[in-house]
């Protein structure tokens, strides 16, 4: 028998648990365990393409308050052939506009969805832009999107300030 039902509603959609934003506080016990959580789930790989090639996307935290995606693509025989990174001030990400994507990952906007991320290439072309959201994959969609969403959302909170 439930006694203390909190604000938490949890909903089983296709199998897959989500928790509402009212979970963040009891999710992750401060900042250090969200950019954990972050880095870890979006270590990703693709799948080989049709000529062999694939690509691998990795988030780093050189601060707390700071994200990075570097994006890495390879041949078919596992030589580096171009990479970009985008950088994240975590506290320009509106918590309202984190969400599941339900493609693999999880999708987010900058406040007033300004372009703020830059995004650039670095090794294998010359092209740089400033975006104003992206979004972040993960291994397994149905265990981790829901929590990297709280994650993000968490982060967010804290790094605004």
């Amino acid at each position: 028998m439930i006694t203390h039902l909190k604000s938490v509603a949890i909903a089983a959609v296709g199998g897959a648990l989500f928790l509402s934003g009212a979970a963040l506080a009891e999710s992750f016990s401060g900042p250090d365990e969200a950019v954990d959580y972050i880095t870890t789930v979006t270590e990703t790989q693709s799948k080989p393409f049709y000529n062999g090639s694939y690509y691998k996307i990795e988030i780093s935290a050189p601060d707390t308050c700071t994200l990075v995606k570097t994006t890495s693509d390879y041949s078919e025989e596992n030589e580096l052939k171009k990479t970009v990174v985008t950088t994240y001030d975590v506290g320009l990400i509106d918590p309202a506009k984190v969400q599941v994507d339900h493609i693999g990952g999880v999708k987010f906007w900058s406040v007033g969805e300004a372009t703020v991320f830059p995004m650039e290439t670095t090794m294998g072309g010359n092209f740089n832009a400033m975006l104003p959201g992206d979004n972040f994959t993960v291994r397994d969609e149905a265990a981790e999107s829901g929590l990297l969403a709280d994650a993000l959302k968490y982060l967010a909170g804290h790094c605004a300030g």
